[in-house]
Formats: structure tokens, sequence, C-alpha cells
């Protein structure tokens, strides 16, 4: 959710005059209340510009100081100056819109309708609110909504209404991305043993999901998996694509999922793969054929069919797939398939 401050420094302010006040916000928050950095996670002044306030990357979950007892599930914008009696300028409005738009679609949050937020124990006493007390709120509020004060003012506080519906116009309809370790497989009537402590790390597959909002797979996106290290409070940010996958019509993905790994020969791939994703036990038999197919950032994918003899196991579905079956050829005429799975498995003799 999003909380709307404002600062409480005159208005009337010019252009130039905005990086001193900046840093004034600083030094309060900083030297008189201790804080680590400006409370607020943003700062829009009245001609319409956009200030990261907190460092940390503007990006990146970074915990404020901006709303006591809710710090932690949210992010907090502050329009430099006194609304009390005064709105905000137009060109203030656009930008806050705008960067809450930014914002809580970046992290799958709707701009509208309302969020219960339990109350940190840590910042109750600035609450209206006892400790622990789950709190339904707009999940874009005014200060006040949640604290003992009078912020935003109250002026700005009366267009909060406004402000929703033109950052709900301009977030369009939200997605969410989900992740999660599947667990360790198995072989089938052998239960998972701990590793010991001084044993390599095993190779663990990631899954989730992309949709919107309201339940609506999204198929054929992009999934980038990022490993991002931040220095220097934010001002420097090394980012290093780890890998990349599709997501299914059921907006299903996963990493590395499908793949030979290093040191694997083709049958033992073939192998391990049949295991984690059906459950069964499988001796590989011959080629059958293989396929190219274009892949992320211009590679080249070599999909290769070999033929398998189940020699154990129970058909269970794996940790990224919906279902798991055994069909018949006619049956399989009626399932969503990839284009030209069937074409090219009637060609290869496997489908009569």
């Amino acid at each position: 959710m999003g909380f709307v401050h404002h600062t409480q420094n005159p208005n009337g302010y010019a252009p130039g005059e905005v990086p001193a006040m900046l840093r004034a916000i600083y030094a309060f928050h900083r030297y008189v209340n201790g804080w680590n950095d400006i409370g607020y996670n943003f700062v829009v002044d009245l001609f319409g510009r956009i200030f990261e306030a907190r460092a940390g990357g503007i990006d990146e979950p970074v915990v404020g100081a901006h709303a006591g007892g809710y710090n932690l599930a949210s992010t907090g914008v502050a329009v430099l100056g006194s609304f009390m009696s005064a709105p905000i300028s137009p060109a203030a409005a656009g930008a806050l819109q705008r960067l809450l738009a930014w914002k809580l679609a970046l992290h799958g949050v709707p701009a509208e309708g309302s969020v219960t937020v339990r109350v940190n124990p840590a910042g109750a006493r600035y609450s209206r609110f006892p400790a622990n007390a789950r709190v339904p709120l707009p999940r874009i509020a005014g200060h006040r909504d949640g604290d003992s004060t009078d912020c935003p003012g109250d002026t700005l506080y009366g267009e909060l209404a406004g402000i929703r519906q033109g950052v709900g116009r301009l977030a369009g309809r939200t997605a969410r991305a989900t992740l999660a370790l599947a667990p360790p497989v198995a072989a089938p009537g052998q239960p998972p043993t701990p590793a010991p402590s001084t044993a390599p790390a095993e190779a663990r597959t990631l899954v989730g999901t992309l949709g919107f909002l309201d339940g609506t797979p999204i198929a054929g996106a992009r999934v980038a998996l990022q490993g991002r290290t931040v220095r220097r409070k934010g001002e420097v940010v090394h980012e290093r694509t780890l890998g990349e996958a599709l997501t299914d019509p059921a907006g299903r993905w996963s990493l590395p999922g499908g793949r030979i790994e290093p040191g694997e020969s083709d049958t033992q791939a073939v192998v391990r793969e049949t295991r984690e994703e059906t459950g069964l036990q499988v001796t590989c038999g011959a080629l059958v054929g293989s396929v190219e197919r274009p892949g992320l950032r211009g590679a080249v994918l070599d999909i290769r069919d070999y033929s398998a003899t189940v020699t154990g196991g129970t058909l269970i579905a794996g940790d990224d797939a919906a279902d798991a079956r055994w069909v018949s050829p006619a049956d399989l005429a009626g399932l969503p398939l990839t284009s030209g799975l069937a074409e090219t498995l009637t060609a290869w003799g496997v489908l009569g």
C-alpha cells in the first residue's frame, strides 16, 4: 500500500530552492529524529518533479520511517509543502498519480480497494490503533488514516479520492508473479534423506506463476530471474540474469526445468527429468527425433525426444505441472498442445 504525506514546508518555493529543502528534511530526520535517512521513500514537489528520498533503490521494497506501525507494509510519498487549506498543484497531482501507479503495480498491488495491515508494535506509539491490531486501510491512504496526525493536510486528504481514481486508470490491469523453491524429488519408494552439512548444495527447481489479479494467467511471457547486488545505499546496483523462462498457457514457469545438467548424458537426463516430472522410473531408449526452436536472447534450443520404457513408479504431476495422465492418440487431439507437436510426433511415427 502507499501512504500520502505533506512535509509542512511553506508553499511558494522556487524550483532552485527544492534541493536545500530536501537537505533540511534529511538533517531533521537523520539528526533530530535519529533515523537512518529521510523517512519518506519519495518526495514530489509542486513542479511535478519526483525525488528518491530514502536511498536503497526506487524499485526495491525499501522500508521507510514515514508511518509508525505500518512501515513494513507500505511505501511513503510526501508532497513538498503544506496542504491544510491549499490544494496541491496539477503538476504535483499528476506526478503523484504516475509514481503510485508505477510503484504499486511493480509490487503487484492494486491501486483501489482496501487492505488489512497489522500494527507493528515497534511503531505502535504513533498509531491510532493498538499494537498488533489488524486495521483495514485504503490501498492509497493518507497518513492520518493510520497514525495520530493531521497529515497530509485537510485539503490534500480530500483530494485522495480523485488521486486513487487517477492511479487506477494509469495502473491498468495489474499482474502478480509468484516464486517458490520446489521440494526435492526422491526416487519412488525412497523417502528423501537430509544431506550432511558438508555435502554440496543440491540443484533445485524454481517454480512460479504469472497472472493478473483476477486470476487470469499470462501465457507466453518472458520471466527473468536476476541476482542483484546493491552498494552505497542504492547508488550502485549490479544485476545479473541467472536464468530465463517462458510461461505456459496456465501462466506457470520453472527454472531450470527440462534441460541437461552439467556432466549429464542424454540418457541420464531423460531418466532424471521423467522421474522429477512424472514420478515414473524409465529406461531410456532410442532417439526418436529432434527439432530446433528459437529461445530467449537469440539462443537456439535443441529439443530431443527419446523413446522410453516404464519400469516402475507411480504417475503423478511434478512440481511445475497441473496434471499427469495416460491418454490415447484420440484423446490427445482434444488437448491444448504446443503448436506443431502432434504433427511432428506423427511424422516421427510415435503416434498412430
